[in-house]
């Protein structure tokens, strides 16, 4: 896992990764394949950054 996390940084970057364990966890999901089904998700949709405004979360591609 540890292999595989460290290519999901080089890949979409540490911040895009921390929000899809946060994801995870607000929706009580503790696996790593939750985290790497959000990481996929945003890949296949061109998603590559996430900015937090007044606490919402807005995605960008």
């Amino acid at each position: 896992m540890r292999e595989e996390l460290i290519n999901w940084i080089t890949k979409v970057g540490d911040e895009l990764v921390i929000e899809a364990m946060k994801r995870a966890l607000d929706r009580n999901k503790v696996s790593w394949g939750y985290v790497r089904g959000i990481l996929r998700d945003w890949v296949n949709k061109g998603i590559i950054i996430v900015l937090k405004l007044s606490g919402l979360s807005i995605i960008l591609k």
